[in-house]
């Protein structure tokens, strides 16, 4: 039989329940209050922790129905895209779940407003958070769907870009390891998506690109190789040991290739003067590769090694004979005359001889080449700028020969030419200016 303990059942021998516990009916146990009083510390403690520092495997599941049809499915990943900071960890829950829809469009679309809904206005400050939805992410790099796969991958990065990764300890190397195996991808889309992501990430990892990165030079999508340019640019300093190789191997490519080279060398830049930051920029060690490029058969390879070597001034010094070989190349395959297009070539060599010529070694080369271009029956432009260039040249003999021989040219362009390189070249000793000069200051 049954005992109750319920106060209705009527008085007991030693007093009714609420006199044995030493409460008032209605008031509740001490049991029962240190219990709400422990939940409510519990509550209390998980909504004092800012919501960017809860875990990020707190978030709820939630289920999605997908019976639905499916527009109405992807007007639904829509208007999660617009949530606001406040309701981020619900948005993003419920495209956790649309990334497993039947519908590849509204994968891909889920996909995509991961980016948008992690970073409402401003960088997401949570490391938990950047890691539960780039898992989420990583995980489609394999779904059947090209458009998801590539939908994947641009978020995956793009979510660590803007999403804060960059700057509160992130670590990007899993996604750049996942986007480095997606350069084997069937989908051009994806490759391309996987390039463009080490691009940004991947320099960040590592300094040497992936070889796979390097081959995609040669990807069979020529946008691709364009973009492996691109990226491949970010790793400066990694990059500039593998340029004569790439340069050396245009032969064995098509033409795509030779494109995506033209487009690696217009990044190689020299750093400006008085930079602060000299990782910001190539170093020297990228000359080796643009002295490479010299030796190209495509005048375009040939013409973005010129324009970047004078970035890098006296340190492509060792390009100068090179150059000067180059210079009188195109001298020789040119009729003399007025200029044109056609001197184009001739006159950047000059000027890129006249950036770096006093870093060289051994300057005879150049100014046996500079003469050749300053002679008479030129192009008044090729003729001028001959005359700057050998204003950079050391005092020696020969230069004084060129520079009295042109000093009463006919033309004044390059008459006011000479007499300032003549200037330039700095004659300390009054005995070595050319004669003809003193008699004109007579």
């Amino acid at each position: 039989m049954r005992e109750s303990i319920d106060a209705d059942d009527g008085p007991a021998a030693d007093g009714s329940l609420h006199e044995r516990t030493g409460r008032s009916p209605g008031q509740p146990s001490i049991r029962g209050m240190v219990g709400l009083t422990t939940l409510a510390l519990l509550v209390t403690g998980w909504w004092l922790v800012p919501r960017e520092e809860r875990p990020a495997q707190g978030r709820p599941d939630v289920v999605i129905d997908y019976s639905g049809r499916p527009a109405e499915r992807l007007t639904a990943v829509r208007k999660l895209e617009m949530s606001d900071r406040e309701n981020m960890d619900g948005a993003i829950a419920s495209l956790a779940g649309y990334l497993k829809d039947p519908e590849a469009q509204i994968r891909a679309a889920a996909a995509t407003a991961m980016v948008t809904v992690v970073t409402p206005g401003s960088a997401d400050p949570n490391p938990a958070r950047l890691h539960y939805v780039v898992g989420l992410l990583l995980a489609c790099l394999s779904d059947p769907a090209p458009e998801v796969r590539a939908a994947a991958a641009k978020a995956a990065w793009m979510v660590v870009l803007v999403g804060g990764g960059l700057v509160n300890g992130f670590d990007p190397a899993p996604v750049t390891t996942a986007l480095v195996e997606r350069l084997g991808d069937d989908e051009p889309s994806v490759r391309l998506e996987a390039i463009r992501g080490l691009g940004v990430l991947g320099s960040r990892v590592g300094k040497t690109p992936p070889p796979l990165l390097v081959a995609a030079l040669d990807d069979a999508a020529e946008v691709n190789g364009e973009a492996a340019a691109m990226a491949l640019a970010t790793y400066r300093q990694g990059l500039a040991p593998l340029l004569p190789s790439i340069v050396r191997s245009l032969d064995d490519h098509p033409p795509r290739y030779r494109k995506a080279v033209v487009k690696l060398l217009e990044q190689i830049q020299g750093p400006p003067l008085n930079t602060g930051n000299q990782d910001s920029w190539f170093g020297p060690a990228a000359v080796d590769g643009l002295i490479a490029a010299l030796d190209a058969e495509d005048s375009a390879i040939r013409d973005r090694a010129v324009t970047a070597l004078a970035s890098f001034r006296e340190a492509a010094g060792p390009a100068a004979p090179l150059l000067a070989r180059n210079l009188a190349r195109s001298l020789g395959a040119r009729s003399a005359g007025a200029d044109g297009s056609d001197a184009d070539e001739a006159v950047a060599i000059i000027d890129c001889l006249r950036e770096v010529v006093i870093g060289a070694s051994d300057q005879h080369e150049a100014a046996a080449a500079l003469a050749k271009a300053l002679e008479p029956g030129r192009g008044t432009r090729m003729r001028v700028a001959a005359a700057r260039a050998i204003g950079k040249l050391r005092p020696e003999p020969a230069v004084l020969r060129t520079l009295n021989t042109f000093i009463l040219d006919r033309d004044p362009a390059v008459r006011h030419a000479v007499i300032r390189a003549i200037h330039d070249v700095d004659f300390a000793d009054v005995h070595m200016i050319p004669k003809d000069l003193r008699t004109i200051a007579r």
